[in-house]
């Protein structure tokens, strides 16, 4: 009889530590849930093909988010964009989806842009921004200058995305207003959608930053 007892007790404990488990892991989930929900917004979250919702831009049509580090960056888009203006985009002028801006003293000094285009054969990711690379440098460069590669394409450190990226800076005497260009290109199935970081010279270390947010900040929604 003590022995019964003592295997019902044993039996019960068990029961409940593995109920507790099951609690613990069920809240972790939940958790989990909760954080990447907040990090990646729904399409449900808001109305019409596009929406800025707490520093996050968000186009319905082409599935797409991205975001700025702070509330100083300016959003600027179109909400009625839908999937036929990728046809009006080019390899190497593609369709602009929306341009956020940094304004400092009345004054423009960063831009970033982001705009899709379709993929031309079966080229990679890695090989589009070579040839983006290779066209900067030649329609950039100047009589007396040449285009100052500052990295070379680099596949970029962004989770379960297959991007690229490189940094070019434009001769002292390119009347260009943004002379220095971090450039990221993502592909997902035959839409290629391109990321252009912009800022003045003198301007580029203090933002460098923020653009590095811009770039892992982009993710499919």
């Amino acid at each position: 009889m003590n022995y019964k007892k003592k295997g019902l007790s044993s039996n019960i404990v068990l029961m409940l530590t593995l109920l507790g488990i099951i609690l613990i892991l069920m809240f972790l989930i939940n958790k989990r849930k909760t954080i990447l929900s907040d990090f990646r917004p729904s399409l449900e979250q808001f109305e019409g093909q596009a929406a800025v919702i707490k520093n996050r831009y968000m186009n319905r049509p082409y599935r797409f988010s991205i975001s700025a580090p702070d509330s100083l960056w300016h959003f600027s888009y179109s909400a009625n964009v839908d999937s036929t203006s990728i046809l009006q985009g080019s390899e190497f002028d593609p369709f602009n989806l929306v341009t956020v801006s940094r304004d400092f003293a009345g004054d423009t000094v960063a831009v970033v842009k982001a705009g899709v285009f379709r993929r031309q054969g079966e080229l990679s990711p890695q090989q589009i921004a070579a040839r983006s690379l290779r066209h900067v440098v030649e329609t950039r460069k100047t009589a007396s200058e040449s285009v100052n590669v500052v990295a070379d394409v680099t596949v970029a450190q962004s989770a379960n995305l297959s991007s690229y990226f490189y940094v070019v800076e434009f001769p002292l005497n390119s009347p260009h207003p943004y002379p220095v260009r971090v450039v990221m290109f993502v592909l997902w199935n035959d839409v290629v959608y391109r990321i252009l970081c912009q800022v003045r010279r003198e301007s580029y270390e203090e933002f460098r930053t923020d653009f590095e947010y811009f770039l892992k900040s982009f993710s499919f929604i």
